[in-house]
């Protein structure tokens, strides 16, 4: 690899959206989202016959707003959060710190997302999210298994429409998942 301590991370999500009322779907929204470009440059990477390894990198990146964020429902303007684009661009950041042996590993990532006004005049808070993963390491015949349990928390201040607050857009997110990767 020409770069090794460098690493693109480019993401194009898929969001299926509906509005639903008493069971019956109103109204659905299926498309890509905004692009999302990380580029991360390892800052310290410890020596592979370390007992722990450990990396620790850093991020900037940008969203593009290539996902749709003027759909329009059947009884009117769609709540900009449904929308499967923001119409913004944005600034990423993101720190993250890996430790790990042969067998098991942790992970942490910070990431702040600061967002700018779109052509509505729309601003979307700006966003801080913190990720904890720990995980294990097995092999099963020439399998790797890996799973994983993680916790993270996620907080925005209130959006902004043509200047003024939106009340009830701000708060603290909290979120636990388990995986499996093979």
């Amino acid at each position: 690899m020409p770069m090794p301590r460098w690493q693109i991370i480019a993401v194009l999500p898929f969001s299926m959206n509906s509005v639903e009322r008493n069971n019956l779907v109103l109204d659905s929204y299926n498309n890509f989202g905004d692009l999302q470009i990380i580029n991360r440059y390892q800052v310290y990477r410890s020596d592979d016959d370390d007992k722990y390894q450990k990396q620790l990198s850093l991020g900037i990146g940008i969203k593009a707003p290539t996902g749709v964020y003027q759909e329009i429902s059947r009884s009117g303007n769609l709540d900009p959060h449904i929308q499967n684009g923001s119409g913004s661009w944005d600034v990423l950041l993101n720190t993250s710190f890996l430790i790990k042996n042969e067998r098991y590993g942790f992970n942490q990532e910070f990431n702040l997302k600061l967002n700018s006004t779109n052509k509505n005049d729309y601003h979307f808070a700006n966003r801080y999210s913190s990720a904890s993963t720990a995980f294990l390491f097995f092999k099963y015949k020439r399998v790797s298994i890996q799973p994983s349990l993680s916790a993270m928390i996620e907080y925005a201040d209130y959006d902004q429409s043509q200047g003024k607050s939106i009340y009830f857009s701000n708060g603290v997110s909290f979120y636990a998942q388990t995986g499996i990767d093979f």
